[in-house]
């Protein structure tokens, strides 16, 4: 067997059997085959003449990274604080301790709504006690019959003065905080001429203090009518259910404006 015959053998094999090389094709690769030559390889330069090869040095190897000691530092002491009950009298103290004052949330949710509602009550009314220099009148006065005699006219003033009566009841006790907040709105409000708060005990009486001997209801009366009371419970006492409240309420709604400021819901106040 020929060169050749070798050659289309390999050529055969490697191409798919239905589509064999021809002869041209053959020719074709033989004669690339011809005109291709492998890259020439460039020979390395001489050293010059009389200089010793200078061989190459090894790269320095550096140590390896080690990070620095941390220093001794002391454990850090445990920031919580034991807590102990507060003793009672006679017993040894547990530890030193030392009183906060905790301020608690307001109870009266709207203060200045309170205000705006109290406001058509600061009209002014002559006074029945206090007189002022009418200076207009004074002078039209003298004008008119040369004598200096000064012409005096009432004051004005708040038209109403207020008692807040605060309810002693047993279950009143959730609500003096509120007692307290609303007196403090009211006196700010500068809407009366005076403001007092009493108390009203089991027996319908009322009192300036919880501890103050009781008085009668009439003591809070003002003939004039110029004097409105403010009555802060729940209407859950005894003295609600018996009628004695009631009776008391009575007697100063005839006088002069009475109020009953429920600090309960609207749905519990039928209970």
């Amino acid at each position: 067997m020929s060169g050749f015959d070798r050659l289309r053998g390999v050529l055969a094999s490697l191409a798919p059997p239905e589509a064999p090389p021809d002869a041209q094709e053959l020719s074709e690769l033989l004669w690339l085959a011809c005109h291709m030559s492998a890259p020439a390889q460039r020979a390395p330069e001489p050293a010059a003449p009389g200089l010793p090869p200078v061989p190459e040095e090894p790269a320095a190897r550096q140590p390896p990274f080690v990070p620095p000691a941390a220093p001794d530092t002391p454990p850090a002491s445990d920031p919580r604080t034991a807590l102990h009950p507060r003793p009672t009298a006679g017993s040894e103290p547990v530890g030193e301790a030392t009183e906060v004052l905790v301020p608690t949330a307001p109870m009266l949710a709207d203060p200045r709504g309170v205000q705006r509602a109290l406001r058509p009550l600061k009209r002014r009314v002559p006074s029945r006690h206090r007189l002022e220099l009418d200076e207009e009148a004074t002078a039209a006065r003298i004008a008119d019959t040369r004598l200096w005699t000064p012409v005096l006219v009432p004051a004005p003033e708040r038209w109403l003065t207020l008692t807040l009566v605060v309810d002693s009841g047993p279950t009143m006790r959730l609500w003096h905080p509120l007692a307290r907040e609303l007196a403090e709105v009211l006196l700010r409000q500068g809407a009366f001429q005076d403001v007092h708060v009493s108390h009203l005990d089991a027996t319908g009486q009322v009192s300036s203090s919880p501890d103050s001997p009781p008085k009668d209801p009439g003591t809070l009366l003002d003939a004039s009518g110029r004097h409105a009371v403010l009555v802060l419970s729940d209407c859950s006492g005894p003295h609600w259910w018996d009628g004695r409240a009631a009776r008391t309420l009575r007697r100063w709604a005839q006088a002069g404006p009475t109020a009953i400021l429920q600090p309960l819901a609207e749905r519990l106040w039928r209970r």
